[in-house]
């Protein structure tokens, strides 16, 4: 029986409450689709997306393929780079975030491995 990731137990998704350019929100990072940011409190309320009823809309998504770079200050910011217009964006986790770091790095082992890839 092949043995998961940890971290991938749990519906491949990591959810972290953070400050993104002032604003509290929260941090989703899921295994498939990658990370999306939300307005803190909208993620699983329905009806603040294009209609009533609707799931609600991130204030930005990007995927796995997109990430260029992350790096963290070991105490409370996590730095996640894709490039293009967007350059570095900063998100204030309020506490460490080694735990997020180690869940993205499980994340993008479970993809490498599962495309058959290797260092």
């Amino acid at each position: 029986m092949e043995q998961k990731p940890e971290g991938m137990e749990t519906g491949h998704t990591e959810q972290r409450c953070c400050t993104w350019q002032g604003k509290s929100c929260q941090l989703v990072v899921n295994h498939e689709e990658g990370f999306a940011l939300y307005t803190a409190g909208t993620r699983g309320t329905a009806g603040n997306g294009v209609s009533p009823g609707s799931p609600p809309t991130p204030l930005w998504r990007r995927s796995f393929d997109k990430l260029k770079m992350s790096s963290d200050d070991g105490a409370r910011l996590l730095w996640l780079d894709f490039g293009g217009e967007d350059g570095e964006i900063e998100l204030d986790l309020e506490s460490c975030p080694k735990p997020i770091v180690f869940v993205l790095h499980n994340f993008l082992s479970a993809k490498i491995h599962r495309l058959g890839l290797s260092a």
